[in-house]
């Protein structure tokens, strides 16, 4: 392992096996730049950054998607894929739950249901919109 400084820039080289930082407490990594990048082979593929107070997660590689995995049960599952050739289109694996149920979920597009629509309350007001039913039957009680 070779630590090396030049008076400007400093790096810690290890050219054979793994690398492990250990602490008994935390790891901190400060960057007055605000950004810390990762890379593989000298190839940027993501960043974590700060701009003002936001914390940023960056893909950095174009079309580069963003997953987030996890373990259901033994088996592992891609629970969330942020698409960015699609600029973020949310893929999630099985489903989405809101917590508030006082909240209002906005949607800036069409909605395509492919199952059943069940609603205890079902308001609509159209200020210029249609309603297409393509198949099956309509009851209003």
């Amino acid at each position: 392992m070779q630590i090396y400084h030049n008076g400007a820039n400093g790096e810690i080289n290890n050219t054979t096996g793994d690398f492990t930082i250990d602490s008994a407490n935390a790891i901190i990594l400060d960057a007055d730049s605000g950004g810390i990048q990762l890379m593989d082979g000298g190839i940027k593929y993501g960043t974590f950054g700060k701009n003002n107070d936001n914390f940023h997660i960056t893909a950095n590689r174009q079309d580069g998607d963003m997953k987030f995995f996890g373990n259901d049960n033994g088996s592992s599952v891609t629970a969330l894929r942020l698409d960015m050739s699609d600029q973020g289109w949310a893929h999630f694996n099985s489903g989405i739950a809101v917590g508030n149920s006082g909240a209002t979920s906005t949607f800036a597009g069409d909605v395509t249901v492919a199952g059943t629509l069940t609603a205890q309350e079902f308001h609509t007001e159209f200020v210029s919109a249609s309603i297409l039913y393509e198949s099956g039957s309509t009851q209003f009680g």
